[in-house]
């Protein structure tokens, strides 16, 4: 049985005893003297009491609740039909009008087929009452249980019969008009509630409700998970929201400020946070909270922001090659003819001085000019452990220090030169962050979600939070000889071929690159 149906059920069974009881133990008291009147009214107290008991035992055992109110019902048309020749007759008495509480409970119960029913089950027992009180097939007896005489009341028996016949249905219609109105304002209610219950919870952002004190009162499960932990109604919202968010809720909510809007970043994420006052009449009932994961939005304008500063930096470069390349080529191959010529060892040392500078010179043009290029990706499945294999071999040519190369041997959708680049530049910078310090480079790589990641470790000096956020920017560098394009140019190349990047680093503790590349389950040739 629905719980809200056996509770509408207990609270009637409440009142109709209560209103029982009441009419038996007054007509009960209305005689002093002992009667057969009295004696059927102190019957009719103890057998509905008993009859009380038993319905309350059921009706918990029951499963449908139908036959159990219409049993009901029809009992009480034929009690107050037998109270009523107690009463001086249906005509006199006043009795008949608990019919119309009937019919009301079975309007509410049952709307209009219950109360047109209970109306003429109760139109049937007033007939046959009427009938056997005018025919003295029963005798009528009044509350001091003297016989009445019929004749006295059948001047205005037949218009009283008439006009409570067509008041029994009028009752009726106008009670399950009612009922049906109610029911179907409760079935809008239903579809509202329904209809918000699924927007709160299929809305893309966390959403909290809290009242004019700051208590919760509602919120959807990505609220929830936001929070960190498990909600329950009536917790004020400083337990609920973070402290950034607290402090812009205590303004709002002391200040009665109507609007509020910023963003903030929680480790990795960002999120943009609105509230806002609900106000009726100046008066603030309640607040909203919404906070939307931006983190997305942030990396694509992030990245938007990097291709202007590329394709500013590419339309500056191609002045630089026409301006620098040229005019450098001349100059390192006139240094170059020079060595011809005999020198002696202060000379012959210049000379060697001027041929390197000229190769760095020219080393930072190329690698500029790298950066700045927009040369076409060829995407094809690269094993990537191999191709890591191959960079760490070509390295170990030029330092003693130990790289070791662990994890799945993977396949990753990228251009092979970019990859070599990319990860010749970041375990070289690994190697010479760690020269001075013991424990070897690591590169691991293992499969996240679908993505390879691949992470270089080293034991080196580390970098601090104002370094991290520069490292990526061209013409950045901590080295005395660097030109501080090589993690930009690792960070280009890994966007054009659709990942990323994150940095994990702690002064003199070392770092933790991990690229982040799409996984390719086959070779593709």
């Amino acid at each position: 049985m629905n719980p809200d149906l056996r509770k509408k059920t207990f609270v009637y069974l409440i009142v109709r005893i209560a209103i029982i009881n009441f009419v038996a133990a007054f007509l009960f008291f209305m005689s002093s003297a002992p009667n057969l009147s009295k004696t059927f009214f102190l019957g009719t107290l103890i057998g509905v009491n008993l009859l009380f008991l038993f319905s309350l035992a059921l009706l918990h055992r029951l499963q449908s609740v139908k036959i159990f109110l219409y049993s009901h019902f029809f009992f009480d048309v034929f009690l107050i039909t037998a109270l009523s020749f107690f009463d001086g007759g249906v005509v006199d008495s006043d009795l008949p009008l608990l019919f119309y509480l009937i019919i009301l409970a079975a309007g509410v119960f049952f709307y209009d087929r219950g109360s047109v029913l209970v109306a003429t089950v109760v139109s049937l027992f007033y007939i046959s009452s009427f009938v056997l009180l005018l025919t003295e097939q029963i005798p009528v007896r009044d509350v001091t249980g003297a016989l009445m005489n019929p004749a006295a009341t059948q001047e205005m028996a037949f218009l009283t019969l008439f006009i409570n016949l067509v008041l029994f249905y009028i009752a009726s219609y106008v009670i399950s008009n009612l009922g049906m109105a109610y029911l179907k304002k409760g079935e809008e209610f239903e579809v509202q509630r329904i209809l918000l219950d699924d927007i709160f919870e299929n809305v893309t952002f966390s959403l909290f409700v809290f009242d004019h004190q700051g208590l919760l009162s509602r919120w959807n499960s990505l609220g929830e998970i936001f929070a960190g932990k498990r909600l329950k109604l009536g917790l004020p919202y400083a337990q609920v929201l973070p402290d950034e968010i607290t402090i812009a809720m205590k303004k709002v909510y002391q200040h009665h400020v109507e609007n509020y809007g910023d963003d903030l970043k929680r480790g990795q994420q960002s999120f943009n946070v609105q509230i806002s006052a609900i106000r009726k009449n100046d008066n603030d009932m309640g607040y909203m909270v919404l906070v939307h994961d931006i983190t997305a939005r942030k990396a694509l304008e992030e990245k938007l922001m990097e291709m202007d500063k590329l394709a500013y930096l590419g339309t500056l470069g191609a002045g630089m090659a026409h301006e620098l390349r040229n005019p450098l080529a001349s100059l390192y191959g006139s240094i170059q003819l020079l060595d011809e010529r005999p020198f002696n060892e202060k000379d012959r040392h210049l000379y060697g001085l001027i041929l390197r500078e000229a190769e760095r010179l020219n080393k930072i043009v190329t690698d500029f000019l790298d950066f700045v290029k927009g040369e076409q990706v060829e995407k094809k499945a690269v094993p990537i452990k191999e191709l890591i294999r191959e960079v760490i071999l070509m390295l170990s040519v030029l330092t003693e220090k130990e790289i070791r190369l662990t994890g799945e041997p993977l396949f990753v959708v990228g251009d092979r030169n970019l990859l070599i680049q990319t990860f010749n530049n970041l375990i070289w910078n690994a190697v010479e962050a760690s020269e001075t310090t013991e424990g070897p480079v690591e590169v691991d790589i293992r499969d996240e979600n679908g993505e390879c990641c691949v992470e270089v470790r080293d034991t080196g000096i580390g970098m601090d939070p104002g370094e991290l956020n520069h490292i990526f920017t061209p013409f950045y560098s901590k080295k005395k000889k660097g030109a501080g394009l090589g993690l930009a140019i690792v960070k280009k190349n890994i966007m054009n071929m659709d990942g990323h990047i994150e940095v994990e680093s702690h002064k003199k503790k070392g770092t933790v690159m991990r690229i982040f590349l799409p996984g390719a389950r086959t070779e593709i040739q």
